[in-house]
């Protein structure tokens, strides 16, 4: 959804004409862009799972009882929240390519 969101935007300011290249260049800088982010986004997944280990580790037997149905669900709700960011990801990518593929079909009929 937040995806066709922004797709949408940018279509909205791009049209057939002398500024395809210019088109091209945005959607990958925003591209490269959301990708640097996604990149961020996965290494402070991989932290908070160190960060998880550490602290189960670091406690008493006990104590791992009583937080291992919290811990678990952190650690489910971090995964989900990581796969959909990629899933996200995945689709502004397939987005992209086809942006550039009917930019440059545009730019072919001048």
């Amino acid at each position: 959804m937040i995806c066709f969101f922004l797709i949408f935007s940018f279509l909205n300011h791009f049209t057939c004409a002398n500024e395809n290249s210019e088109s091209i260049e945005v959607l990958d800088q925003f591209l490269e862009e959301t990708s640097k982010k996604i990149e961020e986004l996965n290494q402070v997944d991989q932290q908070i799972e160190v960060m998880v280990e550490n602290i189960f580790r670091s406690t008493s037997f006990i104590e791992q009882n009583q937080m291992k149905q919290p811990l678990k669900d952190l650690i489910d709700q971090r995964k989900q929240i990581s796969n959909f960011l990629n899933e996200e990801h995945l689709k502004l990518l397939n987005t992209n390519k086809l942006i550039v593929t009917i930019l440059n079909w545009c730019t072919e009929d001048d």
